[in-house]
């Protein structure tokens, strides 16, 4: 079994401790909820990019600053639009869902 770091069981606590589930979180970030899972149970890693995007979906403030520094994006310009969040566009899923 890998050795786990200090970041991953608290990315699963902080997202557990929002009520959000893990395809929900994965959907957020851009990212397939396998691998959502695995990053969780420290059996793969995760880029800072991904860190970022998960730091901003879990809205830890502080953690997003200090990726901002080393990622060449912003958090904010990584995470894709969610549907019914202010100030953003419908997600495409979700028009091609509507229209079926």
């Amino acid at each position: 079994m890998p050795k786990q770091t200090l970041a991953v069981p608290t990315l699963r606590a902080v997202r557990l401790a929002q009520g959000l589930g893990l395809r929900e979180t994965a959907r957020r970030v851009g990212m397939n909820h396998a691998q959502l899972s695995r990053i969780e149970r420290g059996q793969e890693g995760l880029s800072l990019d991904t860190l970022a995007r998960l730091a901003k979906v879990l809205e830890l403030r502080d953690l997003s600053r200090e990726l901002a520094l080393y990622t060449l994006t912003t958090p904010e310009m990584r995470v894709p639009a969610v549907a019914g969040s202010k100030g953003t566009r419908k997600d495409t899923n979700d028009a091609k869902l509507s229209a079926a």
